[in-house]
């Protein structure tokens, strides 16, 4: 049989292309729909890879199944846009290529906690390149054009706040990988000491972004340290630092979360689109699914068609008819609105099949938080799934991959 991908050194290439590929975007790139053609093609080519070197795990049959519940839910509904379903599948069968890889032990613990620290500081040096030329007048390096007015930046991604939860994904896997290299609990007084820097360009990338998700980012970060018994207690010390902050300083970051947390507590989705239309269009179409949610109908259990849900929404998002078509929802409520409720909780069981590793929880809190509203088909949904797969691949395999590790593994 053919092999796309022969030597050991283009294997373990791989490995490092599909998580850089998956947590990095590159503007020159991208179409007006926010497709990453280079993505798209590295995509392709460990599709192909995958396909030509054909084996069934038995890890792999949940994604295979979630694929045939899609494949039916898009068939009972004519193939409603069957392009997206072959791309969701792209990424389904790019993420089978990087698994297996690394079962062959393609990748290293030790230098996937290298390539995580780097990616930390490639997002920092790039938006420090983008905040010299905007205070210059200089060409944004990677920079959006709709960005071009205001002072902010997405360093790598598709825009500020994607950068931000990317970031923190990066940043929670290496805290995880740290304790198995090092083979010792990782403790706050790392932070500022032999992982100061790397740490002040993670803060530094987030808080200097312009994205009001940041400086909620921030204070689940340091969650992390926080030990269960005190979690209570320290969780409400620091949001009441981050109410001081909103309310005293002057950003516009912090006048956007200030106008936003009021108009939540009253889950009206109007009052939630005039504080903050970004932030409205990850919180209000959860609100608008549970108002349409009616277990007596079929279209409730196998969906109403891939394309139905993200017009729809950004047209009760904005108040009115939009063009736009991409932006609003994400897992939770799209997938749920177009393949059903059979396929949007058959897609929750293979998350926590693959990510929700019992001795790295922490990676609930963060999809909970933040990745529901990432779609299927995005890059954002990906590089969670593979970095908190990766991370707990690591953990499971600890003691096989560095012998006589004693890590810790009661932890977050």
């Amino acid at each position: 049989m053919v092999h796309l991908i022969t030597s050991d050194s283009w294997k373990t290439f791989s490995c490092y292309l599909i998580i850089v590929v998956f947590s990095t975007t590159f503007y020159p790139f991208m179409n007006d729909n926010a497709i990453d053609y280079f993505q798209l093609f590295v995509m392709v080519v460990m599709s192909c890879s995958f396909l030509m070197d054909f084996k069934i795990f038995r890890d792999d049959i949940p994604f295979w199944i979630l694929i045939f519940l899609l494949t039916a839910s898009s068939w009972i509904n004519g193939f409603s846009k069957v392009i997206s379903l072959f791309y969701g599948i792209l990424f389904v069968f790019t993420f089978f290529q990087y698994k297996h890889l690394l079962y062959k032990k393609c990748m290293s613990a030790y230098n996937y906690r290298i390539l995580l620290k780097r990616l930390v500081y490639a997002y920092f040096i790039v938006i420090i390149i983008q905040q010299f030329s905007k205070i210059i007048g200089a060409p944004i390096l990677n920079g959006l054009s709709f960005y071009t007015d205001d002072f902010r930046f997405n360093s790598l991604s598709n825009e500020p706040s994607h950068s931000s939860i990317i970031l923190m994904v990066i940043m929670i896997s290496y805290i995880y990988m740290s304790k198995i290299v090092l083979g010792k609990e990782y403790q706050f007084k790392m932070v500022y000491g032999e992982d100061r820097i790397l740490w002040f360009a993670y803060f530094y990338a987030l808080l200097t972004s312009g994205s009001s998700t940041a400086f909620l980012v921030v204070p689940v970060t340091m969650c992390y340290f926080i030990n269960c018994r005190s979690f209570f207690i320290a969780l409400s010390g620091i949001l009441f630092i981050c109410y001081l902050s909103i309310t005293y300083i002057d950003n516009p970051a912090f006048e956007r979360i200030q106008q936003l947390l009021p108009s939540l507590l009253s889950l009206d989705p109007e009052l939630i689109a005039l504080a903050d239309l970004s932030g409205a269009s990850r919180i209000n179409p959860v609100i608008y699914y549970i108002q349409d949610f009616n277990i007596n109908s079929l279209n409730t259990w196998i969906g109403l068609g891939r394309g139905y849900s993200e017009p729809m929404l950004m047209e009760r998002v904005l108040g009115h008819e939009t063009d736009a078509v991409r932006g609003s929802g994400g897992i939770f409520p799209i997938l749920f609105y177009d393949y059903g409720l059979m396929c949007g909780l058959f897609f929750l069981y293979c998350l926590s099949y693959y990510c929700f590793n019992k001795n790295c929880r922490f990676f609930i809190v963060l999809w909970i938080c933040f990745f529901y509203s990432a779609d299927l088909n995005t890059y954002l949904q990906w590089i969670y799934i593979t970095l908190a797969f990766t991370t707990g691949y690591f953990y499971k395999h600890a003691i096989e991959i560095i012998p006589n590790n004693k890590y810790v593994t009661n932890s977050n």
